[in-house]
């Protein structure tokens, strides 16, 4: 026996998977040798001789008392068990919400600090990790070691997942689909046999194929980004009620929630105006009327996604930090009936900005009100009405199927505050005053649940009030910030923005909150959050005008960030002395099909979904010329539609276009949606490569033609890579495409021919620095340069026919979509864990 000690390093990942990730090769020795000889039936007889073992250290002649063979090793660990019972999550037997964090370097006791509860690592826990996880309170979410091939019929010989107990799930990847489900279901097994923890779930994220995969899996991730993007939080909620149907039934489901901006959407502001260099941070009030809309969806936990660390000092890392320590303040709350509960129905608001659901956990109902208006993925509304509010609005809500007996409560920072409530037709009617952004409602007869929900909110009043007052600090900042870097016209109406006076209030309710502080905890929470609100609606207000100078939300980078509001405006001002240059783009008349297929456009259908498709020229009412493109997509059996798609029956792309770096790009088209298009909530997704899927826009059903206008830089680090624009129907309907465009934006005067030397950026796009160094301005997109050859369209060679090729191609997996026609109904959605079975002294209610 020879080269011992290279051969043992290759045993070490077999060793941890059998002992935990604890194990060492520092002082290894050599015990024993085995010899094992793998012999069938009858007599044998097995000889020894001069055997020579080589490339040993001799043992020191003292042994350390501390070092204990690794066989009679036990578990250091004194975790509570968790895993799933009856499709709920359980922690020491108590229903458990995660609200679980990606892991950046940050220490996990700051982690645990701004209220996460769980950390996600995208390797194997180390035994550090382990350990500090353990100490800050925290559970982790990570891949498995890896795992050997094992034999089920000797399961003496199957290796045992040990030590790993501080382990609450494994993760099993993203991006899961049909094609790999062979590898998931072995990995699956391996970790199953592996495992000596009953329930602990494997938690994985597809992007197709939900019901194959979701049966190999025991907790399904949602993933889709939504703050930021086009999306609304309205359509985010439908899209995660529809999830259920499309998966396993029974299924429990997870999401995914962005504490930044997109990172392509980073980039693009970085590259146009020099901000996004250390990402951009998203909208605090967002980020927790999204976690709103995750709960009333029915997810059993939030995985909050994370690009840069959270502990930095830069205002985007404060900002962020404050904005998942506010939102997790509120998912502690409801973790109840996050993690146990069911959706019992939606209530009546009496405003038409706010949506209110109810959810019932063990006969206790918890009522989730927020307003909910456009654009409030980006940046939210924070009140209604004028912008300096006067008396406190009251907002009414008509709770249905209320005992006769319970009493409705206010969730605020100081406890449980009675509030009116009458009965009438349809149910209980309850009264918020002074509701502004959103708020939550307790209704309950047991004295157990509200004084479990007090304890719990009295042990938070301290941090709460740190939050508020945090939050309040950072909001005013922004706003001292932005307001001195806004042109005039930014503060139009009607009605006019009153930005002076609102700042003034503000400043001034955040002095009275640090007054009150000492004497009135809950009085300053209450005053500190008034002081954020009005600063956030200021903000609020800029953003809605900036969107309306464009027309979209996504048509510049810029809109999709409060951090960059300054910067829309002066980059809105700078086209204005721009005029497009030569077209880039062919074929995008859509007069005829022969020279789209032969310059590269590409048409492509999902195959055997039951949906027929088309793609045709149509010369009826086209936005010019003679013709425009129809896509069409409809159910192949028409008495029996499907509800929900999961990715989009049709789709067409453009040719890659080689735009130049450093270059302002506009991508332009005339769109129309005659009907509203069913079983998606995206209509018509128009996207480009650059911006990627969260810059795209989404279009819904008009009475007539709409330009769409999305403006683009093509980054200096991504020289070279080609411009694809794609056209996605992602349901049944139709949707027409006519004079698509693709400009690059030059020196010029508004209509008039680009000439002279073409524009360029006066320094490298592709890098960012805090002090924006090294960036332009938007006005400076337009400090002349050499000129630049035109880049040539890439096309490929001409078809000899002008059928669309590649027809039968599969969606680019860029982002979920919805489903399988014939998925089942969803299961069932719990209810029957009692979460407040400790808090009654371990006796649940009568049913």
């Amino acid at each position: 026996m020879n080269d011992i000690a290279a051969g043992l390093p290759r045993q070490l990942p077999a060793l941890r998977l059998e002992h935990g990730p604890h194990g060492s090769l520092a002082a290894a020795e050599v015990t024993a040798l085995v010899i094992e000889f793998a012999a069938g039936p009858g007599r044998h007889e097995i000889a020894t001789d001069d055997l020579v073992v080589t490339g040993l250290v001799p043992i020191a002649s003292h042994r350390d008392s501390l070092v204990r063979p690794a066989a009679a090793a036990e578990p250091l660990e004194n975790d509570p068990p968790a895993g799933l019972t009856r499709g709920i999550l359980e922690v020491d037997g108590v229903p458990f919400f995660p609200r679980a964090i990606d892991w950046t370097g940050e220490p996990f006791s700051v982690l645990a600090e701004l209220g996460f509860n769980a950390v996600r690592l995208p390797v194997p826990a180390s035994a550090e990790q382990l350990a500090e996880a353990r100490a800050a309170g925290l559970w982790i979410i990570c891949p498995p070691p890896p795992i050997p091939e094992i034999d089920l019929t000797q399961p003496e010989k199957v290796p045992l997942l040990r030590n790993w107990n501080r382990v609450l799930a494994w993760d099993l990847g993203s991006g899961l689909s049909e094609d790999g489900i062979e590898q998931l279901a072995e990995e699956g097994r391996r970790v199953r046999a592996c495992d000596p923890r009953p329930g602990r779930p494997l938690v994985g994220s597809a992007d197709s194929g939900l019901r194959s995969v979701s049966r190999h899996i025991d907790m399904l991730v949602a993933r889709r980004t939504v703050l930021g993007t086009s999306l609304e939080l309205v359509d985010w909620l439908e899209w995660l009620r529809q999830r259920p149907r499309l998966a396993r039934p029974g299924t429990p489901l997870l999401t995914t929630l962005a504490t930044d901006i997109d990172p392509a959407a980073a980039t693009q502001a970085a590259a146009l105006a020099g901000v996004g260099g250390n990402g951009l941070a998203i909208d605090p009030e967002s980020l927790t009327l999204a976690a709103f809309s995750a709960v009333a969806g029915g997810v059993r936990g939030i995985l909050f996604t994370s690009s840069r660390r959270l502990d930095g000092d830069d205002l985007e890392a404060r900002t962020r930090a404050a904005a998942v320590r506010q939102t997790n303040l509120r998912l502690a709350v409801l973790e109840p009936w996050g993690a146990a509960g069911r959706f019992a129905s939606p209530a009546k608001t009496s405003s038409r900005e706010v949506q209110a659901f109810v959810m019932e956990a063990a006969r206790a109902r918890m009522v989730l009100a927020w307003r909910s208006v456009q654009g409030s993925q980006i940046v939210a509304r924070r009140y209604e009405g004028p912008d300096i509010p006067g008396e406190d609005i009251p907002l009414s809500i008509l709770v249905p199927g209320v005992p006769e007996a319970h009493r409705a409560w206010e969730v605020t920072a100081g406890g449980l505050r009675p509030i009116r409530q009458q009965r009438v037709t349809g149910g209980v009617s309850v009264t918020l005053d002074g509701f502004a952004t959103h708020g939550l409602i307790l209704i309950s007869g047991e004295q157990a649940v509200t004084a479990h929900v007090q304890s719990r909110l009295r042990e938070t009043a301290a941090v709460e009030l740190a939050s508020a007052r945090n939050t309040a600090a950072l909001a005013l900042e922004h706003a001292a910030n932005l307001i001195g870097r806004l042109p005039p016209h930014a503060f139009s109406g009607p009605p006019p923005v009153e930005a002076v006076p609102m700042l003034s209030l503000a400043r001034r309710l955040a002095s009275e909150g640090e007054a009150q502080a000492t004497g009135n905890p809950a009085t300053a929470t209450r005053t500190f959050e008034k002081a954020a609100a009005i600063a956030g609606q200021f903000e609020r207000r800029i953003w809605e005008n900036a969107v309306k100078a464009e027309g979209s939300m996504v048509a510049s980078p810029l809109c999709c960030s409060d951090a960059t509001l300054a910067e829309a405006w002066r980059f809105a001002a700078a086209r204005t002395a721009t005029a497009p240059s030569d077209e880039l783009l062919g074929g995008g008349d859509m007069e005829r099909l022969e020279p789209l297929a032969q310059g590269g456009w590409r048409h492509f259908a999902r195959a055997g979904s039951g949906i027929e498709t088309a793609v045709e020229v149509s010369r009826s009412r086209p936005a010019s010329g003679r013709g425009c493109l129809r896509l069409v997509a409809r159910p192949a059996d028409p008495e029996e539609p499907a509800t929900v798609l999961e990715t989009p029956p049709v789709w067409i792309t453009t040719p890659p276009i080689a735009a130049p770096a450093g270059k302002l790009l506009e991508i332009s088209a005339r769109v129309w949606v005659p009907q509203p298009i069913t079983g998606s909530v995206d209509g018509l997704f128009v996207f480009d490569s650059l911006g990627g899927p969260a810059l795209g826009e989404r279009v819904g059903p008009s009475g007539d033609w709409r330009r769409l206008v999305l403006y683009r830089i093509v980054p200096a680090d991504s020289a070279g890579e080609p411009l694809v624009v794609t056209f996605a129907l992602s349901g049944i309907g139709e949707a027409r495409i006519d004079d698509v465009s693709v400009k690059t934006l030059e020196r010029g005067l508004p209509g008039q021919a680009a000439g002279g030397p073409p524009a360029s950026l006066v320094s490298n796009p592709g890098r960012s620095r805090p002090d924006r160094g090294g960036f332009p301005s938007p006005s400076d997109l337009l400090t002349p340069r050499r000129p630049a050859p035109q880049p040539a369209i890439s096309r490929p060679e001409s078809a000899e026919t002008a059928a669309w090729p590649g027809a039968s191609r599969g969606w680019p997996k860029l982002f979920p979509f919805g489903t399988d026609p014939d998925a089942p109904p969803p299961g069932p959605g719990g209810g029957t864990i009692d979460p407040f079975k400790r808090a009654r002294g371990g006796s649940s209610p009568a049913p």
